[in-house]
């Protein structure tokens, strides 16, 4: 295994990220913090964000895990670790601890946020629209978050628990390790061995299954489904009432989806007829690989829709987020034009 020098496991961190990470670490210690991730957050949010609170935590100095909404697919591994969230509705005006984001760096995929002094971004979104603003920014193109995460933290300092979190974290965004660079495999490796724990059990907690009831759930919130086939590829948009639309879109890519968009109403827009929305957006794996990626369709999308420059989506080749305003049915047709387009530039010419 590569180790780049001694005390840590290797990874996507390098020396002068970890110089910032010892700066956040000395904030940190004197005054606490407050660690955040995007919207609904995955596994890789949330494992990143426990392995840092375990790991800058110290008395006098208290750090909580704040977020939107979230899923019962993330429960499993919330339960296993007994891992304490707090909603932004927990956290007072005044509190003045500084922020941490991880795993994000798009504004608007911060819902509810409170707090405008972020004092670090720990994230591998390489992101082309504006980014959030922070006074340090460890952000490094690799997999998953947790994958920088686990090597910013020394090699001695991370006990079974973040090391769980942090193996399932990376299980999370790689598909279960079927999406990997050079430094994945053995990072993860080593996290599981630290844990104790086989690749089966953190699959498991990194991709739940869904029982009938679940399924049941899911399909009855499903609303103004919309498809059509373009390119001999399937696109389907829809509404869902989901506290996160992202568990459909997921669905649907499983079902050879090509490209899939799933809204779901979060506020009032600027005018009377039209709403502000979440959207998540999957592709494809083999769409993916083609060129048509998920992350191209959610910022063109916002920039369409008229989003402030701050505010565009982001993510994956494979998934993305954005948040975007409008009546219902103009942001379907914008987002079919914009997959459209998508697939043209990465299939070739319109035919």
């Amino acid at each position: 295994m590569r180790v780049e020098k001694p005390g840590y496991i290797g990874g996507a961190a390098g020396p002068t990220d970890r110089n910032h990470f010892r700066r956040i670490a000395k904030i940190v210690a004197k005054e606490g913090a407050i660690i955040t991730t995007h919207d609904t957050p995955d596994v890789d949010g949330l494992g990143g964000a426990y392995a840092l609170k375990r790991h800058l935590e110290k008395p006098g100095a208290p750090v909580d895990i704040v977020t939107g909404r979230t899923t019962h697919l993330t429960d499993p591994l919330v339960e296993r670790l007994g891992m304490a969230l707090k909603g932004w509705r927990d956290i007072s005006a005044s509190d003045a601890r500084p922020l941490i984001v991880v795993d994000t760096g798009t504004p608007s995929l911060l819902t509810g946020c409170k707090k405008t002094d972020v004092l670090a971004v720990i994230d591998h979104h390489l992101v082309n629209n504006p980014p959030l603003e922070a006074r340090m920014k460890i952000v490094r193109k690799a997999v998953a978050g947790c994958q920088i995460i686990a090597s910013l933290i020394p090699a001695e300092a991370i006990d079974p628990e973040m090391a769980l979190a942090l193996a399932v974290g990376i299980a999370g965004d790689s598909e279960k390790l079927n999406d990997v660079d050079k430094d994945t495999l053995p990072l993860f490796e080593r996290l599981a061995a630290i844990c104790g724990e086989d690749k089966k059990t953190l699959d498991l907690l990194a991709y739940p299954p869904l029982g009938a009831h679940d399924l049941k759930v899911i399909l009855d919130e499903m609303r103004y489904i919309r498809t059509e086939i373009y390119r001999d590829r399937l696109i389907a948009i829809g509404e869902s009432c989901l506290e996160n639309p992202a568990i459909m879109a997921s669905m649907l890519r499983d079902m050879n989806v090509s490209v899939t968009a799933i809204l779901c109403e979060v506020g009032s827009g600027q005018t009377a007829d039209e709403n502000v929305y979440k959207v998540s957006y999957r592709v494809r794996n083999q769409d993916a690989g083609q060129g048509v990626y998920a992350s191209d369709i959610a910022r063109e999308t916002s920039r369409k829709c008229g989003m402030p420059e701050n505010m565009l989506g982001g993510g994956h080749r494979d998934k993305a987020g954005a948040v975007v305003r409008g009546t219902y049915d103009r942001l379907v047709q914008i987002i079919l034009e914009t997959a459209k387009e998508a697939m043209d530039r990465a299939l070739g010419q319109k035919v």
